[in-house]
């Protein structure tokens, strides 16, 4: 006899068990990327949603606080019924980006969308770097350190 995973139940690691501690491996439909996984029983009912592990970039937000971004492979692996329900880029494993909390900004970005973002944030940061080797910005004459545009440590 099979014994499945609970409803909402997540699996704990690759080499782990379902559901902390149950002796139920790791599914072995799973992408090899996935770490953390909910089975769906009910909404939809045989739902699995994968999820690679999160990588956290720090930022400042509007207020100049440092805020975080998390970010990770995601999947919906959903009943063939529920495909044509989500864009057809999202359908498939796609890139999430939220914040830590619940309320927080929340986007899911198919392969391609996350490479021209992340193109780019690369072009606009070599535009600023190169601002700041060509020209250093200045408020005050002498106030920042020479090819940073960084302040200048206090004496």
């Amino acid at each position: 006899m099979t014994t499945s995973p609970s409803p909402e139940q997540n699996c704990c690691d690759r080499g782990g068990l379902v559901g902390g501690g149950s002796s139920l491996p790791h599914p072995g439909h799973c992408p090899a990327w996935c770490c953390d996984c909910i089975h769906h029983e009910f909404d939809p009912p045989g739902a699995i949603t994968h999820k690679g592990s999160t990588i956290i970039a720090t930022l400042y937000d509007e207020y100049g606080l440092l805020a975080e971004l998390h970010i990770r492979a995601v999947y919906w692996d959903k009943p063939q019924s529920m495909i044509g329900t989500d864009p057809a880029d999202l359908e498939v494993p796609f890139v999430e980006v939220r914040g830590p909390g619940s309320d927080d900004v929340h986007f899911d970005l198919s392969p391609v969308q996350a490479r021209a973002i992340a193109a780019a944030l690369l072009q606009a940061a070599e535009t600023a770097d190169r601002q700041l080797t060509v020209t250093p910005l200045a408020l005050d004459s002498g106030s920042r350190t020479p090819g940073t545009g960084l302040p200048t440590s206090p004496a």
